[in-house]
């Protein structure tokens, strides 16, 4: 389904309009959760208005709030019709439930009746809080994750369409991080949900995530935690992120809380097989790994766009030229890292950097490299703008090649790349990055003989996914078996 976005958009509505504008929440996408009732929008300091309210999280994370009110207030009106967030929201639902939105959301669409007064507006609120019953404490939280596929450890007890209970084999998972327990449930409707969202490429939220709220631990700690979990999934699987989170005490419902969290669509790259009898090597992925993605989180930043840069080029829809230069340009951003990371080491360790010589007296040599260079040109008739050129690059003759710091890199993960593999990616990499294409569809004759070029470009490009697989795989700390995207078959790393 496709979601169209307006932001700022207006509109003066007929009367039949104003029907079709109630049904307008549904066609940005799957609804999965859905509050109306009657609450207070304050639009500033000094304007506010009552109004009727609907609100909605999509499926792909988006939450949307619509708000009804009539008003003859030129000022009101006024700032409206100019406004592009809102101060606060609180109201009730029909149920009774308190709701309140977290302020500056973007408004994505407003409409005015200008006979009748009547006004709406659509806007994106970053949190939507639905608050059941405040007398009571929460010892629980519980996620919603989208798009994991998984067959689990446990069995449970599931509630069909019919409203039936059965038991469902291998639909659960128990987790062990670093101390803390974690239970993952696939959703009632687990199979439809996971077929529609294969079968389209689509999102939407196939489990929840639970786990008990200590007293040691906050909430945005678990939060941060759970977070950690889905990279972990994610790098195994296709983007895993939580849109919304359940707040209960002893099981029952508390409140809820929508995030704003725009959730990526399925793509079908796993490198971890979490089908059939895998479910204890899932576990086993994800136990054995967690404690040194939190390790490695920070300094390769790795939940700031660096899995997020490295999914995208597996799942694009690019063409397979530009997938392939994300791939190398995801191992850029890991060298760029790497060499970051060395320069906090102290002094009694051994630093590495992208420099042969320290830099300081390389500058210091320049002078005299300049000075013997500068007679070989001259007497081989280079006129001076041309010398000028030479010797503002002579600083890259100082610097590692990017060979070299690659083989660091893969020594400090401990990950083995053969001579093959490492001369073949660099030759890959510099075809995309500077004309744009793969190395077997441009290298010349001697570039054929120094280094051969895979049949074609789709098999180049499924090694650059397997190369970058083997390196995220051994950065999170993993040995074990994985799918190897250039061959077809499972093997072990």
């Amino acid at each position: 389904m496709k979601n169209s976005l307006s932001p700022n958009r207006e509109e003066k509505a007929s009367g039949d309009d104003k029907q079709n504008l109630q049904d307008l929440l549904p066609r940005y996408g799957t609804i999965i959760a859905e509050y109306a009732g009657e609450g207070t929008l304050r639009l500033n300091d000094k304007l506010e208005t009552k109004c009727q309210f609907r609100a909605v999280q999509i499926a792909n994370g988006l939450v949307l709030l619509m708000c009804n009110f009539t008003s003859k207030n030129d000022e009101l009106i006024s700032e409206f019709l100019k406004c592009t967030s809102f101060k606060h929201f609180a109201g009730n639902t029909l149920e009774g439930y308190e709701t309140q939105a977290e302020t500056s959301a973007q408004i994505v669409r407003r409409s005015i009746e200008e006979i009748s007064g009547n006004c709406q507006l659509i806007f994106l609120p970053y949190k939507l809080y639905i608050n059941i019953d405040k007398h009571k404490t929460a010892n629980k939280i519980r996620f919603g994750l989208t798009n994991f596929e998984f067959f689990g450890t446990d069995e449970v007890e599931m509630i069909e369409d019919s409203g039936r209970a059965k038991s469902v084999s291998w639909s659960a998972l128990q987790l062990d991080l670093k101390g803390e327990k974690v239970y993952i449930k696939q959703v009632d409707n687990y199979e439809n949900e996971i077929g529609q969202i294969k079968a389209s490429r689509d999102v939407g939220v196939t489990c929840e995530a639970s786990v008990a709220i200590m007293v040691s631990k906050d909430i945005d700690t678990i939060k941060n935690n759970i977070g950690n979990l889905c990279d972990l999934i994610s790098i195994a699987r296709t983007k895993i992120q939580w849109i919304y989170y359940d707040l209960l005490e002893n099981d029952v419902l508390i409140s809820k809380v929508h995030e704003l969290r725009m959730a990526r669509k399925y793509n079908a790259l796993p490198i971890i097989s979490m089908m059939g009898s895998a479910g204890k090597e899932v576990k086993a992925f994800l136990e054995t790994t967690y404690p040194i993605y939190a390790e490695r989180r920070d300094p390769y930043r790795l939940h700031e766009g660096t899995i997020d840069a490295y999914l995208d080029a597996k799942g694009g829809s690019d063409l397979a030229e530009m997938r392939g230069a994300k791939l190398v340009v995801s191992m850029e951003r890991l060298k760029a890292l790497f060499l970051e990371l060395q320069k906090s080491h102290t002094d009694e360790c051994e630093h590495i950097t992208e420099y042969i010589i320290n830099e300081d007296d390389f500058e210091g040599l320049l002078p005299e490299i300049k000075k013997s260079l500068s007679s070989i040109l001259k007497n081989n008739g280079f006129d001076k703008e041309v010398r000028g050129e030479i010797y503002s690059n002579l600083r890259c003759m100082n610097r590692i090649s990017f060979m070299d710091l690659l083989k660091m890199l893969c020594k400090d993960i401990n990950l083995t790349l053969s001579e093959r593999e490492l001369r073949l990616f660099i030759k890959s990499r510099n075809k995309l990055v500077h004309i744009g294409q793969f190395y077997c569809d441009v290298a010349t004759a001697k570039e054929r003989k120094s280094c051969a070029p895979l049949s074609d470009n789709y098999e180049e490009y499924r090694f650059l996914i397997n190369v970058l697989d083997r390196v995220f795989l051994k950065l999170i700390g993993y040995n074990g078996p994985y799918i190897n995207y250039l061959t077809g078959n499972k093997e072990n790393i």
